[in-house]
């Protein structure tokens, strides 16, 4: 049977969480043949490996590994993406899962429809309080299948789906975290319709230190960030295609993000100093890029500034994390 969505789950060092993960799709028994599941490796240390390859030998027509030296977040993708099979191509964290209940309805779902990307909700599951968020879209704003068309303001890849054939060809920046919003990018960059499933699926784990989000994990790869936007900031450029509503926000919230983030490590003038050279490249080498992020009011008001709210706001931030 013709597989009609291929999971990619990026893992690395997961052994806690990834029968968890995996179990969220494979007890959606009804559909099981029409979903191909590829567990990618990432050099772990610990019994991923183990974990996946009983998986694999209990569903050997559902479930793949790729077993590999660590490469990142982006390597995961791209080993993935070029042999997934499936119609339709999705990510999913080693330490996050999926809504079993909804995923029978998803697929048929998928069946139905062609358009490039389909977006879902999700929700966000702080580990330590229990509490949980639904992130969802406004459905009229997909009224008009057309990308270009489309109203969203912000897309993540806990709410996407594509078409495989779209993104065959995608290369996702390697040995680098935050790699998820390029991959976001990629796919704006490739995909020109879309259609919104009211089904949620992915649930989103928050509140472990170890993850790249976590305080510890900012203060290790701040770095990453700031380069992972910068790339992701020149392709946009380069790219012959319309304006996208998406595209321009995506590039702000990532530089907000990037502010955000050196905001969180010391020391104040070090770190401020990355965020107003990483802006300064963008200006001189983007300008397309540049002038769209102005739609973003934070960094509106930085640069207006000429960057003297840095301080107030690294202040206000440090305060918040208390």
């Amino acid at each position: 049977m013709n597989k009609v969505l291929t999971v990619s789950i990026a893992a690395y060092n997961v052994e806690k969480y990834l029968s968890e993960t995996l179990e969220s799709i494979l007890n959606a028994q009804e559909v099981l043949d029409e979903i191909e599941i590829i567990i990618v490796n990432d050099g772990s240390d610990d019994s991923t490996k183990a974990i996946s390859e009983q998986y694999c030998n209990q569903y050997p027509h559902t479930v793949k590994l790729i077993d590999k030296r660590n490469g990142g977040y982006g390597s995961t993708i791209n080993e993935s993406v070029r042999v997934a099979s499936g119609k339709y191509y999705r990510l999913l964290d080693g330490d996050d899962w999926y809504e079993t209940e909804n995923i029978p309805s998803y697929i048929e779902y998928l069946k139905r429809h062609n358009e490039d990307m389909v977006i879902t909700p999700y929700r966000k599951i702080d580990e330590n309080s229990g509490v949980e968020q639904l992130i969802a879209k406004n459905a009229s704003d997909y009224q008009e299948v057309s990308l270009y068309k489309s109203k969203d303001k912000n897309i993540c890849m806990h709410e996407i789906a594509v078409l495989t054939d779209v993104i065959r060809k995608i290369n996702i920046t390697e040995n680098c975290f935050y790699t998820d919003n390029e991959y976001v990018v990629e796919v704006l960059l490739n995909a020109q319709t879309v259609t919104y499933c009211r089904l949620p699926i992915y649930r989103y784990r928050l509140g472990n230190e170890e993850q790249s989000v976590g305080s510890e994990g900012i203060k290790k790869h701040y770095k990453d960030l700031l380069r992972v936007t910068y790339y992701t900031g020149q392709k946009i450029e380069a790219a012959n295609i319309p304006d996208i509503t998406a595209l321009r926000e995506k590039m702000g919230v990532m530089l907000w993000t990037a502010f955000l983030y050196v905001s969180l490590c010391e020391p104040y003038r070090e770190m401020k100093k990355h965020f107003v050279e990483l802006d300064k490249k963008i200006k001189n080498e983007m300008p397309r890029v540049y002038g769209s992020t102005m739609d973003n009011r934070h960094i509106r008001k930085l640069r207006k500034s000429h960057y003297l709210l840095v301080f107030p706001m690294y202040l206000y931030l440090k305060w918040k994390r208390r």
